[in-house]
């Protein structure tokens, strides 16, 4: 029987603001020492005597040090895998099990040990003697990044038990017992490996269930079962990270949010319409009154991982109709929401789905920049980028040193957005023929 993992704990998501156009929903890590995004109070380390080192803090205010990561008795319980009950490496079975927590909790050594020798590789899996080194290597990174998928990307996010409180193993899947040649054998006693074997894991507090595929287990010259192949985590659990629905509450709570989603805050816009042949400058240029425009958030559907937000917009010239648009924000994420999103909004799995082939409006914290496809994805072929603007960003609304710029990588397009952290969305600006449409932030309103 695998051990219970702590219980999922509710947190609510980080609000953030983009507003932009609806686009199809078939159409996002962080550097490994960011601080917060405000010192978290010594005291959320948990209950602490007189005597705890204040050196936490101290470490805080002088290099960035989030105290809530550092090594105690509160934040890091003692760990010794291999001699927990039912850890026997004897048996398949014991050897998830092993891997599983050892991986959890941030064994790397002990992790690493799960693994044939190069020597194993070379005489029971059968690798040729030129490719055993570069194979032994592979293998060892591929229990390092295995570790990695149940580690918290910064130690900002770092919980005393890793990621194992959000998830409880369910099952062990075993394939048939075979000989190492692959051919199948009748009982269990006669096996040398078992391959396509799975261990099953439930996200706990969610509808969401995830697997660890584990290729080839082999049995080494000790009668201990080891792994020739590293394990494979399921893009489902890779899913849930990437737009940070997996991170703690400290995290999450209202204080850390950089743009406020609540009920009734609004920003109001003008617009100018600028010749892109360079014949008059955009300050010579008046705003066009009757393109003005409102965005207001009128609703927010709290899904305790992630919101719906609904932005009304209303516009200056009364012949308009308002328009209404929907985000799907996470806690890394921003996402437009199209109807069908809104629809399935109480379906988990759905919205997993959704979130994987769309690309985010924006993805956070753009302490660094930062370039993404769909579903978030660094690498490949990025379709967005975000940076912090070099200059400063001077609209009606006042003058901002450090907004973030977002725009899109591929060629050809102009699309641009300015925002600043607390504040929100301080200009657009998009190419319409000939023509730069530059939307500007007059006034806003932050009920808060």
């Amino acid at each position: 029987m695998l051990k219970r993992t702590a219980g999922l704990r509710r947190i609510a998501p980080l609000p953030l603001l983009l507003w932009m156009s609806t686009t199809s929903c078939d159409g996002r890590h962080e550097p490994s020492s960011e601080p917060p995004l405000r010192p978290l109070l010594y005291t959320e380390a948990g209950n602490v005597d007189e005597g705890f080192e204040r050196e936490g803090w101290e470490a805080w205010t002088t290099v960035g040090v989030d105290p809530h990561t550092f090594p105690s008795s509160v934040t890091k319980p003692a760990y010794e895998p291999l001699e927990e009950d039912g850890f026997d490496l004897h048996s398949p079975e014991g050897l998830i099990r092993t891997a599983y927590f050892a991986a959890t909790h941030g064994d790397l050594e002990a992790l690493q040990s799960l693994t044939l020798t190069e020597e194993g590789l070379q005489s029971i899996a059968r690798v040729p003697p030129s490719r055993v080194e570069q194979r032994y290597a592979s293998l060892q990174k591929d229990m390092q990044n295995f570790m990695q998928s149940f580690r918290p990307d910064s130690p900002t996010d770092a919980r005393p038990d890793g990621l194992s409180g959000l998830v409880q193993p369910t099952a062990i899947e075993l394939g048939l017992p075979r000989r190492i040649d692959g051919s199948l054998v009748a009982t269990a006693d006669e096996a040398e490996m078992y391959s396509s074997n799975r261990l099953r894991i439930h996200v706990l507090g969610s509808s969401i269930d995830f697997d660890i595929h584990f290729p080839r287990i082999l049995k080494d010259a000790d009668d201990q079962w080891k792994f020739s192949e590293g394990p494979v985590v399921s893009d489902i659990w890779h899913n849930v990270r990437r737009p940070g629905l997996d991170l703690k509450p400290a995290l999450l709570k209202g204080e850390h949010a950089p743009f406020p989603f609540d009920v009734g805050n609004y920003w109001h816009y003008e617009m100018k319409r600028i010749p892109l042949d360079g014949s008059i400058s955009a300050d010579e240029i008046s705003p066009t009154r009757s393109l003005a425009y409102r965005d207001t958030v009128s609703d927010v559907y709290n899904g305790n991982i992630f919101q719906i937000v609904t932005l009304r917009r209303t516009f200056a010239d009364p012949a308009r109709t308002p328009q209404t648009r929907r985000l799907l924000v996470t806690a890394r994420h921003i996402y437009t929401c199209s109807p069908m999103c809104h629809q399935r909004r109480n379906n988990l799995r759905y919205l997993l789905d959704y979130m994987s082939r769309t690309t985010p409006l924006f993805v956070f914290p753009a302490n660094r920049t930062l370039n993404w496809r769909e579903g978030g994805r660094e690498g490949g072929r990025t379709t967005r980028m975000a940076e912090r603007s070099q200059e400063s960003i001077i609209v009606p609304a006042g003058s901002f040193k450090n907004s973030i710029r977002i725009h899109p990588t591929a060629r050809g397009e102009t699309e641009v957005i300015y925002f600043e952290e607390g504040i929100g969305i301080l200009r657009e600006e998009h190419r319409d023929g000939e023509t730069l449409e530059q939307a500007n932030l007059v006034q806003y309103r932050i009920l808060r």
